[in-house]
């Protein structure tokens, strides 16, 4: 017996063919997609070429102002003359980031990496008034949002990381949901919401935020807040906090300070003995006193 269905996507044609035979059953699937520079047209049978342009014009035309901006002020530019694929923070995520930066006052003492407001600029940007007078992260930042070649969304797969020319820690996880009548496609959380924008020596896909790459391993991130002081211990006596910090998957629901005084005594004591039990309790995904859940 043989079964086939066909279904057409973004630019792809599928099809999947079962076969049955002596009880032993096979699936064949035939992929069909359009090479670099053609899309395919609702109505219209085939690939159908687009017009291109370099990649700082097709970000230009497709409104990306704010991250030319940013390209330009670190002398970035001629990044975008390689072969690149680059995810373009919409001019509303750039701006969330710099107001984000201007809350959080921040300074990078390790990385002497200072940002201050100045008004002189004013003038040239109505809304943006933040200015970063030494940038080495926020150069790796911009670096976070360009890989080599040509990645289209048809090549984006589920948990998959994406190497990109930042100088640490820079790769990109992507998640593609199944989702209908197109996949949802997410960059270390920021959306994809315009894909597959073809330029002469590249693709531009717009997103939603500003991605920022991951500096820190899960272990880390717990070990250096102060707010869970009393987990990270426990952590730390029952042989887990090392785990977290190794390579690997984890969600982690980490009960804060206060949570962990709200603790009936005994448990407490146990959990942080860590001895015993100690890791079982913390690993358990289905105690009602749950917080680790572990992802391999």
């Amino acid at each position: 017996m043989q079964v086939s269905q066909c279904h057409d996507d973004e630019n792809t044609h599928e099809c999947t063919t079962s076969i049955t035979e002596g009880g032993v059953k096979k699936t064949i699937i035939l992929r069909y997609f359009c090479c670099h520079g053609h899309k395919r047209e609702q109505g219209k049978q085939g690939c159908v070429e687009v017009d291109m342009k370099p990649l700082e014009d097709t970000v230009r035309d497709l409104g990306g102002h704010e991250f030319l901006i940013l390209l330009d002020e670190n002398d970035m530019l001629d990044t975008l003359k390689n072969n690149m694929t680059v995810f373009v923070p919409t001019n509303d995520a750039i701006e969330d980031f710099h107001r984000d930066l201007v809350e959080l006052n921040s300074i990078d003492s390790d990385k002497d990496t200072v940002y201050n407001i100045d008004d002189g600029l004013q003038s040239r940007r109505k809304k943006r008034d933040l200015t970063i007078t030494e940038a080495p992260r926020l150069q790796d930042i911009i670096l976070a949002h360009m890989t080599k070649g040509f990645v289209s969304a048809t090549d984006m797969e589920d948990e998959a990381l994406v190497e990109t020319e930042a100088a640490e820690n820079g790769k990109i996880r992507m998640n593609v949901y199944n989702t209908y009548p197109q996949k949802v496609i997410m960059a270390n959380c920021a959306k994809v919401i315009s894909r597959n924008n073809f330029a002469t020596n590249g693709i531009v896909h717009m997103v939603d935020k500003v991605i920022v790459p991951a500096k820190h391993t899960v272990g880390q991130i717990i070990s250096q807040d102060l707010g869970f002081e009393q987990f990270s211990e426990a952590l730390d006596k029952s042989g887990l906090l090392s785990k977290l910090s190794e390579e690997g998957q984890y969600t982690v629901f980490a009960p804060s300070d206060e949570a962990m005084d709200k603790l009936d005594t005994n448990i407490k004591e146990r959990l942080m003995s860590g001895n015993g039990c100690a890791a079982d309790i913390l690993k358990n995904r289905h105690s009602p006193k749950c917080h680790l859940l572990w992802h391999y």
